[in-house]
């Protein structure tokens, strides 16, 4: 998708200003809902290719924010 190049993708709120983004999720299977309070192990959603990516992987950074950016 070149509009979204991070495709599917989940931010977690960590609390004190610390964010985690996970994406090129597959389509269909974000398991975790906008508000949701997702515990350590939890599945937030299935490896996928989503967005600019060629190959399936795993995108995972740390942020100050919420935003989503690629």
């Amino acid at each position: 998708n070149p509009y979204f190049a991070l495709g599917n993708a989940v931010v977690l709120d960590h609390g004190g200003g610390t964010y985690s983004l996970y994406a090129h999720l597959r389509p269909g299977t974000v398991a975790v809902n906008a508000g949701d309070r997702v515990a350590a192990g939890a599945l937030l959603g299935r490896c996928g290719n989503t967005g600019n990516s060629s190959e399936p992987h795993l995108h995972v950074q740390l942020q100050d924010g919420p935003r989503v950016e690629a």
